[in-house]
This record gives C-alpha cells, sequence and structure tokens, in this order.
C-alpha cells in the first residue's frame, strides 16, 4: 500500500527559494508553499510547482517578509497523499 511522501525541505543556500525533495521520483506530483504574514497564526497558498527533486520558487529578494513551510503532494503512483508540513522557515 502506498502511503504519503516524506515532508520536503527548503534550501535557500544559493539566493532562491528552493523546495527539496526528501524521498523517492514523484514525477507527476506537487510541490506546494503556504505562507503566513501573522507569525503563523493563518496559512494561505503562496505558489506551486510541479515535482522535481529541487523545485525552485524564486529569488529570496522578490519574496515577502514572512514565514514559509512547504509539503509534496504525491503522483498516486510513487506516493499517495500529501506529505507532513516541511518546518517553518522565517524570510526578513
Amino acid at each position: 500500500m502506498l502511503g504519503p511522501p516524506p515532508a520536503p525541505t527548503f534550501d535557500t543556500t544559493h539566493g532562491d527559494l528552493e523546495v527539496v525533495a526528501s524521498g523517492l521520483d514523484d514525477t507527476g506530483g506537487l510541490m506546494r508553499v503556504e505562507a503566513s504574514y501573522d507569525l503563523g497564526e493563518l496559512w494561505e497558498a503562496y505558489d506551486q510547482r510541479a515535482w522535481a527533486a529541487v523545485a525552485n520558487f524564486g529569488p529570496l529578494a522578490g519574496i515577502p517578509s514572512g514565514w514559509y513551510r512547504c509539503r509534496e503532494e504525491g503522483n498516486g503512483t510513487t506516493y499517495v497523499g500529501a506529505s507532513e508540513w516541511s518546518e517553518v522557515i522565517v524570510l526578513e
């Protein structure tokens, strides 16, 4: 039986907000990022990309200050359902 993918992580070392997959190839799945602008009280969809081992969400300089978290949604073949949320990162 298939389960959800493992939670992805963030990488900001190259000046971009990148979501890094932690599991197997999940081509056809999604990488989603949510943002909170009130210290994690309310979360809203920020952006999503097709699954990639590293999904780039753009330069940090163009991303508003706030709290961010991400998760992977399975393609139905490798994984089913959504991962747990990643750890939160704060962009200032």
